[in-house]
């Protein structure tokens, strides 16, 4: 018998959730050993875009231009004064573990009414138009799924990725769809079709997870931009009412970089997400400068962890000029489910009210986060 069948033998009567704890492992532990390549590793200066500080990284040259994507900003060319912000693949002391990417997840303990109650007035009334207009049917033979992903899978993704997209090989996306743990559903407008949504599912630790693996739109609906808005709205929807439909305890709405301040972090929070690093793989380690570290959390806010996702920590800057209007101003989009604190780096202790704002805002998204203040030298 060959040494794969005796794998896949003792691989068999394992539970859904050890199944998904072994392949977490196998997974980190691959990860583990690029790292260790270090001869493959740089040492290099460099400063993002927007970035208030240098940066200097020590790591695999293959991830530089992640830790370029994850620490720009918006704010001027690096002060002269100020140190530079040390970056590595491996621990630094007194650094924070900073994950690549991050899941959000949405809750399915309530009803699916109120997920929608979750989503706001303008998005919520978006929805409950749209799902008067639209049915959904799942695409069974070899054909439909074969329409889906050839008019809308691989069509969208290169309209939004361009060249370097990230195509599903056909193969792969009639295996998913075709299989009992996966589905390809195509949503109509009237007989026309207008998206798909390909998922599959997870058991993790006992939870039954639904996971998006892609979204896709028909070409008249990604070219409008206020169409695709809607339908892209109302497909994430139908796919969060499947899940619930059918006993699920999560739907997965797909890995994004784990970025405070990204757009698509921030969609997904809209639509219920809560914040998920449990199975990220890809860490990086982020030491603060010495000086100027309000300024460059301000400008780069960053997540950070411990071990499997725990303890997710968000990190904000407040400098000693900023206002208290200043401040909620810039945060007022902070609000993600899933924390387990804020930490605000502060030059001088924060107002009592700018707390309580704080409070406010960072709650939004269901019961506020601890909110820690740490000072700092201006």
């Amino acid at each position: 018998m060959a040494f794969r069948d005796v794998l896949y033998r003792l691989y068999q009567p394992l539970s859904p959730s050890l199944r998904a704890e072994l392949k977490w492992t196998l997974a980190a532990l691959r990860e583990l050993a690029r790292k260790a390549r270090i001869w493959n590793w740089v040492r290099i200066e460099t400063t993002p875009p927007g970035c208030t500080h240098r940066v200097i990284y020590s790591g695999t040259a293959a991830h530089r231009e992640a830790v370029d994507l994850h620490l720009s900003g918006n704010g001027g060319p690096p002060a002269a004064g100020w140190d530079p912000v040390a970056v590595s693949e491996l621990m630094l002391p007194g650094a924070l573990r900073v994950p690549r990417y991050i899941q959000p997840v949405v809750p399915l303990d309530g009803s699916i009414d109120k997920v929608l109650e979750g989503y706001g007035d303008k998005l919520r009334r978006i929805v409950r138009q749209q799902l008067a207009k639209v049915t959904v049917r799942r695409a069974e033979s070899a054909e439909m799924i074969r329409f889906a992903d050839d008019t809308m899978l691989r069509p969208y993704a290169l309209a939004r990725h361009g060249g370097g997209a990230d195509q599903l090989s056909s193969d792969i996306v009639n295996d998913i769809a075709s299989r009992h743990d996966g589905r390809l559903d195509i949503v109509y407008a009237g007989e026309t079709p207008v998206a798909c949504h390909l998922g599959f599912e997870r058991v993790r630790r006992g939870k039954r997870y639904w996971n998006a693996i892609r979204f896709g739109f028909a070409e008249s609906v990604f070219g409008n931009t206020k169409r695709l808005h809607e339908i892209n709205s109302v497909n994430v929807f139908i796919a969060t009412r499947f899940a619930k439909e059918n006993g699920f305890d999560y739907y997965g709405l797909g890995d994004c970089v784990a970025r405070p301040d990204d757009g698509l972090l921030h969609w997904k929070r809209r639509r219920g997400g809560e914040l998920d690093a449990s199975q990220c793989q890809e860490w990086f380690y982020v030491r603060l400068p010495r000086r100027g570290t309000t300024q460059f959390l301000w400008n780069t806010p960053l997540f950070s962890a411990g071990l499997r996702g725990r303890r997710l920590t968000l990190h904000l800057g407040v400098p000693a000029e900023r206002s208290d209007e200043d401040v909620l101003a810039r945060y007022r989009e902070m609000s993600f489910g899933g924390l387990h604190k804020v930490v605000v780096h502060a030059n001088k202790p924060l107002s009592a009210e700018l707390l309580a704002g704080l409070g406010q805002l960072l709650g939004q998204a269901g019961p506020a986060p601890r909110i820690v203040q740490k000072l700092h030298a201006a």
